[in-house]
């Protein structure tokens, strides 16, 4: 009975060795004290692989990786569809750029050509006003969609403004987000505090300005009322 075909990537086609396919399907069955012995085999057996793959050319023309013609636009798109949501609208931005690259030339020939009418100058540079829109408004959904899986804390460090907190500070933080980053804003004040002990604890601690902006920047994902609650609590803080 023949076995059924899948679409396989050219590298996959490459290692297709049907050996190696036995070993990996067997090396979660294996002794404990062999898993790493096997592994390392099925790995570099990969690494002959591809090194014999490439010395012969009818292989590389089954496997597709022989075209010596670079198509940067494709491999983009191939790209695109194996990346995550934010890689994927990188990617989608990088494809747009090159299309506009490819255009450009030939329009900005045609807009300073001696017979070209005011309109048609109007016409390209409403095109890149728009492609520029568009760029622009893709960074920002990108951005935004970003910073709404982030929790508070997480977009406290990724904050350029914190770049003026001494680095062995912010460590202490990292390490607070570990096992507080779910927290809501509403918590993160007493918790900071306590963070701030721990560390006079070692010599180190937040001066006034540094709690104060980093606060403020936790702030601007809080609530009217979450805020509210934090200014209750500074005040009574002193």
């Amino acid at each position: 009975m023949e076995k059924e075909t899948t679409l396989q990537k050219p590298l996959q086609q490459l290692l297709q060795h049907s050996d190696l396919n036995l070993l990996e399907a067997a090396l979660p069955f294996v002794p404990l004290e062999m898993k790493k012995i096997l592994a390392m085999y099925i790995k570099f057996s990969e690494m002959t692989e591809v090194m014999h793959g490439f010395e012969d050319e009818e292989t590389l023309a089954m496997c597709g990786l022989d075209d010596q013609n670079m198509n940067y636009e494709m491999m983009l798109q191939a790209m695109r569809m194996a990346a995550n949501k934010e890689q994927a609208d990188k990617l989608e931005q990088m494809i747009r750029l090159m299309n506009l690259g490819k255009s450009l030339p030939a329009m900005m020939e045609s807009a300073m050509s001696p017979q070209s009418s005011s309109n048609s100058q109007t016409d390209m540079m409403k095109t890149l006003a728009n492609f520029m829109q568009m760029n622009q408004q893709t960074q920002s959904q990108s951005s935004s969609q970003t910073n709404a899986q982030q929790t508070p804390l997480e977009r406290l460090m990724n904050d350029p403004r914190t770049a003026s907190v001494p680095i062995e500070k912010l460590q202490f933080i990292q390490a607070f987000i570990k096992s507080n980053g779910e927290s809501s804003p509403s918590e993160l004040l007493p918790k900071m505090l306590q963070l701030n002990s721990q560390m006079q604890a070692q010599n180190l601690s937040f001066n006034k300005q540094e709690m104060e902006l980093l606060l403020d920047i936790l702030k601007e994902s809080m609530t009217p009322e979450e805020k509210q609650q934090i200014d209750m609590l500074l005040k009574m803080l002193g």
